[in-house]
Parts: C-alpha cells; structure tokens; sequence
C-alpha cells in the first residue's frame, strides 16, 4: 500500500488549526486514493510534532481521528519534542515558542522505511490533490520548496563580530525558499547532516525565520523548486499599497526561470492551488482586522481564501467549540490589539530615531540620572517617558 507521511509541527494552542488543515487535506484528495471504499486507497499518516498536548485537546484529537477514520485511509501521530533541545535559541511566531525549529526533527521521526516526508506550517490549508508532490524526482536536490516573498534575503549577522556575515549564495535560476511546505528527501537529508548544520547556523548567526534562514544556508542551491501553487502566501494577494508596490518591484530580480514558476500562480481561483498560506500577522482566524497597513486602513485577507478557511474550520470535526470561539473573536478586540501594537511600534520607531540623533544630549542625561543607573528597569522607564515628553510636547 501507498503511504504518504505528512509532519505538522504544532503547539498545544494551535492544534485546532492543524486539525483544520488536516481536514482540509483529507477533503481534497482523490476519492481513489484515500476512501476506505477504493481497492487503491493509499495510507495517509499525520505526524504531529508537539512539546506537550492537553488532556482536552487529546480527546478532541482522538475524535477526530476516529471521525475521518470511518471514512478516509488516516492516521495521526503524536510525537512529543523535548523542547529544551531548543530552549537556547529564540522563540518565534504568534505564540512566541520553538515550534518552527521541530521541523528540523521530521525526518527522524517517521518509520525507516519511509523516504520522503512532507513538512506543512499548521497556518495553511489545503485545496488540492497533494500526492503529486512525492512523485517528484528530486535529482540531487535535497529538498522541494517554492520561492519565498522575499526574492533576495539580506545576509545573516554573526553572533561573534568578529568573525563575517554569513551571504545567501545561488545560482540565476535559484533562490531563497519558503519553508512552509517542504518535501524532504530523507535519505540525502542525513547523508548531508543538514540537521546538524543547520543547529550550527542557529548557533553562529542571528537568524530572522529560524528553520528557514537554516534550511536555506545550509542547502542553498540543492532545493528543487516548486511552482508557487504549493505555498501561495496570502501577503501576495494584499491590496495594501506597501505590498502591492514591493510585489511589482520584486519582479526585476527574480529570473524568468523562477518568475514563471510564480506568476500563474498569484491568485484566489482555488482550483489553480494547493496549499493557500496565511503567512505573517493576518491568520485566517482572526478575520480582516489584524494588521493596519501603510495607507492607515486593515489589511485584509482575499474574500475567497477567507470563506475558504471558514468552510474547513466548519466541516472539522471535534474542534467546533473551540474553532467556534476563535472565528467569532470579538472584532472591537481585535481591532483594538491592532491598534496597540501599530502604536507601539510607532512609538519604538521615533524614540530609536531620537536616540540615534542625540546621542550626546542622552548620554548627558544618562549621567544625571547615574542614581537610578543599578535598576536598568527603572532607568529605561524614566528616559523612555522624558524621551516621548520631548517627541510629542
């Protein structure tokens, strides 16, 4: 029998959203190759990487499966991860955990047998017939991912100032990958220690998007490149003018090889897609009033990915009280979160200004305020307050 290993790293909040995604999978795929009814079902395995797992979100996660399992060939694993492994590095995402650094685990954590495992973000859904992607032939390549929304990353600082940057380096028809959808040739993955490479990358650089900037240091240009239709993340549909404007830019530095790999791809049909990424701040569940972009207004997710997300998070079973709650958030709360953190940023943004231009005059002030020097807290507090005084009197 066919099987097809799938790792979702996840935490113990977000599992109502691996579930959604999960179940927007089992949905998509071909009645032959995953109904309990077709002589050609294959098996579909579920690998959930987790640090730890409610006792609430057990049953519901038992539910679940048994739910899909009358109908559709599943099956879900839950892998527990020591997270101390991790504990030295920082966290990330909307949780602020180590999550994203799990997916580095994915290929020690299926049975020995298996060759290649595919690598889901949980913030994703799915619209299409995924077994496509383990027939393809990797050739040398070590990995299959699309082209990131970025089309060049900036190089890697060291944690050491001593020693040099670390520079992205590829080839015309190469470039920095997205890692929200990954397929991993298992075998070439350990023959290149590219775990233990990457932990060194980690351990030397100060990294942006963990595993990602990792992954794409240590691989480079040993990633076979998939059209954009297999990670579409939902800031290239954004109308907010920032966006719409670096989209256009980025254009000239992307080769025609890759372009053509991305262009057909940038929109909402969902039959032209397979996996929709709601990438960044502006998750699927907290609906259109998240992030305020630079022409002051929300920046909203495509209508059609939304109501799409909307009508998987529905049809999941198990989850609903739980997934009900998430979707109907109040907006005013939403809004007002929005609100808090653009304001803090702002506020960041001019007091770091400030400070790079009065360099003197703080140090000036740093020294009348030497009493309060031996509590950092108190101090950043004072000059932070005197600072704002200055900026909006």
């Amino acid at each position: 029998m066919q099987q097809y290993d799938i790792c979702l790293p996840c935490d113990n909040d977000y599992l109502k959203y691996a579930a959604v995604l999960i179940s927007s999978i089992v949905n998509t795929q071909p009645a032959e190759k995953i109904k309990l009814t077709s002589d050609s079902h294959a098996l579909f395995i579920f690998h959930l990487l987790m640090s730890e797992i409610s006792d609430e979100n057990k049953t519901c996660l038992q539910q679940f499966e048994e739910t899909l399992a009358k109908d559709f060939s599943i099956k879900i694993e839950t892998h527990i991860v020591d997270d101390k492994l991790f504990e030295k590095y920082a966290t990330y995402g909307e949780n602020k955990n180590h999550t994203a650094y799990y997916k580095l685990l994915a290929p020690e954590i299926v049975d020995d047998n298996v060759n290649k495992v595919l690598c889901i973000d949980i913030d994703m859904v799915c619209c299409g017939d995924i077994t496509e992607i383990f027939d393809i032939d990797l050739g040398d390549n070590i990995i299959a991912a699309a082209p990131d929304y970025d089309p060049a990353k900036p190089p890697l600082t060291p944690k050491d100032k001593a020693n040099p940057p670390f520079v992205f380096k590829y080839s015309e028809n190469s470039c920095y990958c997205a890692m929200g959808v990954i397929l991993i040739d298992i075998p070439k993955w350990k023959q290149h220690n590219v775990k233990e490479k990457c932990f060194e990358i980690l351990d030397k650089y100060n990294v942006l998007l963990p595993e990602q900037d990792a992954i794409n240091a240590v691989i480079g240009s040993k990633i076979y490149l998939l059209p954009l239709c297999w990670n579409l993340m939902t800031m290239f549909l954004y109308k907010d003018p920032a966006y719409a404007n670096y989209i256009q830019q980025s254009w000239a530095k992307r080769s025609e090889v890759i372009k053509n790999l991305m262009q057909p791809y940038i929109t909402n049909v969902l039959s032209k897609l397979k996996f929709i990424h709601f990438a960044g701040e502006i998750k699927a569940w907290k609906g259109n009033y998240c992030k305020i972009g630079s022409d002051g207004n929300f920046i909203r997710n495509d209508e059609n990915f939304q109501k799409y997300w909307i009508e998987c998070a529905k049809n999941t079973p198990a989850f609903q009280t739980q997934l009900y709650n998430a979707i109907h958030q109040d907006d005013i709360e939403i809004k007002f979160e929005a609100f808090v953190e653009e304001l803090s940023s702002f506020i960041g943004r001019y007091v770091l200004k400030y400070t790079r231009e009065h360099r003197k005059q703080i140090a000036e002030l740093r020294q009348k305020l030497k009493v309060l020097s031996y509590i950092s807290g108190a101090e950043g507090i004072i000059l932070a307050g005197m600072l704002l005084f200055i900026l909006l009197r």
